[in-house]
């Protein structure tokens, strides 16, 4: 797959191209040459081979499960499949070569948005030996409640300049829960006046087993000598026994709003997660004391889970709270007429809905209250989150806060316990302050609060906005310019390995500015055209060569990609020549104007250093994007000293190999009549004297004898026979 790199350098290659042979300019044609020449190697023998695939789902580490790209295989593993919201999760994401040959691997294990890396991370660059394996860890933050995946796993394979990539997405899967947080309450408002026969935890105004004291009575026989009070012995002279009040197991019904209005609000700060993580809390407590406990979910469907008690309850009912999703718009109503034939008499009820876009709410727990049912309403408002989040001007806000208190009057006058639930309240006990700690920053949640804070019910586990990573996109420039995708920072100050490629892209800018000079003289010049003056030309030639050079040292300096590309720019605005095939020298100070071949060595270099620049210059900002992305902690590489080791030499084999062949190109005006001279003397003696073949015409010639040939061996495939005679030859 070619990258924007690649196809900028493509398309600038065959715009000079066209361009030297319209105006039959050898200069153009040459350096277009050269960029091609560059291309197709690392196209042909870039170690981006392996494109195969296969797999199946990994969920142990056990036999040969896991997704091979060619030869890589990976498998990963979680250290929980369920847990609670701010909980943490550790990934083990294990990744094999069984290949002979050593790999250079990109290899990104993609997470939930919502979800950010605490420690490690999910994105690595490493160097994978021959038949060796390698476990990748890193930590998530698990901020929101439901069903997540994790996975696929992208594993990228590319050259060293970062020209071509092979990229797959391998399917391994992970799902896992998180459940809502609960929190510890201490006691409730809710009992039932129709207990079940069973022991319990809910006291009632009856003698009968249990823990409080209700009465004294005289001893009967058969009553345990334990509940003798031998205080009361002593003051009447009868044995008198302690009676208790009877412990009783109640039916507890959770009613949870999750329509499509329940989401309204920030995606951490909204009805449906107050309410999830309060039906939680609220079925941990009924069922920690051995009550029975039932939850109906309802948005455009109704789901229920059936009474029932003990720790296996309270999981199913996590497990349906997790997956609860605002869509549809169920009435109330519909709820109600469904599951009261179903419910005992008396049992409680606890409804949690921001009471919006449902006008039979108020009927429904008519219904409910007219059959004797105790109804609790928690009442988390979304004008609140709304507002909070400044989606709402005070005017709206104060005209929907009206119509909301009408409703929860008429409530109120229905006998239903309702409470109005504010962001900056807790369900364990009310508080006034809105501040909230978050990954060690303090974050205000909301506005002040309207209300007094005694007495209400509200929400302490609201998650601030800076739960949810940001995502930042690079711009087209770095992208451009390639590197890891990394969020836009600072770069850190730069190491040992972007310090030497600074001198580097210092010593080819030097003397690429200097061959500029020497091969483009001002006569062809747009500004020769434009003005008419040479000396004038001059001049512009001088100043654009200058600013060139400038803008190449201050943004090698600073590591600046604009000010790199605009270097770029410059330099190939200076080689434009609208002249005639012949090079031309500005300054000849080696009398190298006589011998053609000394000039096309000349143009050669010169070429082959403007390439060079821009991957040196290339190679600072990729290098420094990932550094800064490793001491931050974004990226984490393996084997750097290997991977380092690769670049420095493609930096030297590269350019040599497009050196040779962009010689043979240059050189055909000489090995043609050789070849056809094998044939016929006379006709290789009448191509040497050819003017055609020693113009820019020969050149396009060449190249089209040179991408002939490399266009048979890319049909035959030969990257890939490449790799398997590699991978042979290392066994």
């Amino acid at each position: 797959m070619w990258s924007r790199k690649s196809a900028m350098l493509g398309s600038l290659a065959v715009a000079m191209y066209l361009l030297g042979l319209t105006l039959r300019n050898t200069q153009l044609v040459t350096i277009a040459v050269v960029i091609f020449v560059f291309l197709t190697w690392a196209a042909l023998l870039g170690n981006h081979a392996d494109v195969a695939s296969s797999g199946r789902r990994a969920e142990e580490w056990s036999g040969e499960e896991g997704v091979a790209l060619g030869n890589v295989v990976a498998m990963r593993k979680l250290s929980s499949a369920r847990m609670f919201e701010d909980g943490e999760l550790n990934v083990t994401l294990r990744m094999q070569n069984t290949s002979s040959l050593p790999k250079i691997l990109e290899v990104r294990d993609r997470v939930p948005e919502v979800m950010r890396i605490k420690e490690g991370a999910n994105y690595i660059l490493m160097e994978l030996g021959p038949r060796r394996e390698t476990f990748i860890e890193y930590t998530v933050e698990c901020p929101l409640r439901g069903f997540y995946s994790l996975g696929p796993v992208t594993v990228r394979i590319q050259d060293a300049f970062g020209l071509f990539h092979k990229e797959k997405e391998l399917h391994v899967y992970n799902d896992f829960l998180v459940f809502p947080k609960m929190e510890d309450l201490k006691e409730t408002f809710v009992k039932s006046r129709v207990p079940k026969i069973f022991t319990g935890a809910v006291n009632i105004r009856q003698p009968g087993p249990g823990s409080e004291f209700y009465s004294l009575r005289e001893y009967f026989e058969g009553d345990s000598f334990r509940a003798i009070n031998w205080s009361a012995y002593a003051r009447s002279g009868k044995l008198m026994v302690n009676e208790r009040e009877r412990d009783a197991v109640s039916d507890v019904i959770i009613i949870v709003d999750s329509r499509a209005v329940a989401e309204t609000g920030p995606v951490s700060r909204n009805a449906l997660v107050y309410s999830t993580r309060a039906a939680a809390s609220l079925a941990k407590y009924f069922l920690g004391r051995r009550d029975s406990v039932g939850v109906i979910v309802y948005g455009d469907e109704v789901v229920s889970v059936d009474r029932d008690t003990g720790k296996k309850q309270l999981y199913v009912i996590l497990t349906k709270l997790a997956g609860a999703v605002a869509r549809g718009n169920i009435p109330l109503q519909v709820v109600v007429n469904r599951i009261l034939p179903h419910i005992n008499k008396g049992s409680p009820i606890i409804f949690l809905s921001n009471l919006e876009d449902d006008p039979t709410i108020v009927n429904a727990l008519r219904d409910f209250r007219a059959r004797d049912f105790d109804v609790t309403v928690l009442s988390p408002s979304s004008l609140e989150f709304e507002f909070d989040a400044k989606r709402i001007d005070r005017t709206g806000y104060e005209v929907m806060k009206t119509e909301r208190d009408v409703v929860i009057g008429e409530l109120r006058g229905l006998g239903v316990n309702i409470m109005d639930w504010e962001p900056d309240m807790t369900i364990n006990r009310p508080s006034a302050d809105t501040s909230h700690l978050y990954d060690g920053k303090t974050v205000r949640s909301s506005a002040p609060s309207r209300k007094k804070a005694a007495g209400q019910v509200g929400s302490g586990s609201a998650i601030p906005q800076d739960a949810i990573p940001t995502v930042e996109i690079p711009s087209f420039i770095e992208s451009l310019l390639g590197g890891p995708l990394v969020p836009k920072m600072k770069f850190l100050p730069p190491d040992k390995m972007v310090q030497n490629l600074q001198i580097g892209v210092y010593g080819v800018l030097v003397a690429l500015a200097f061959l500029t000079y020497i091969i483009s003289p001002p006569q062809g010049t747009i500004w020769y055209i434009l003005t008419g003056s040479l000396g004038l030309a001059n001049i512009l030639q001088l100043t654009i060569i200058a600013g060139a050079t400038v803008l190449g040292f201050m943004g090698t300096f600073r590591r600046d990609a604009r000010l790199s590309l605009g270097s770029n720019l410059l330099f190939i605005l200076a080689i434009l020549r609208f002249a005639s095939s012949k090079t031309s020298l500005s300054n000849d100070l080696f009398n190298l104007q006589g011998s053609p071949t000394m000039l096309s060595v000349l143009v050669v270099v010169y070429a082959v250093l403007l390439i060079m620049y821009f991957e040196l210059s290339n190679g600072v900002i990729r290098y420094s994007m990932l550094d800064t992305s490793i001491r931050t902690n974004e990226v984490y590489v393996m084997n750097p000293k290997k991977i380092v080791s690769k670049y420095h030499r493609s930096l030297v084999i590269n350019p040599v190999l497009a050196t040779l062949l962009a010689w043979f190109v240059l050189s055909a005006n000489t090995i043609l009549p050789a070849i056809v001279g094998v044939f016929s003397g006379d006709t290789a003696q009448r191509m040497r004297e050819s003017v055609e073949l020693t113009s820019v015409y020969g050149v396009a010639l060449g190249t089209l004898f040179v991408f002939i040939t490399v266009g048979i061996l890319f049909g035959l495939n030969l990257p890939t026979h490449l790799q398997r005679f590699r991978e042979r030859q290392a066994e």
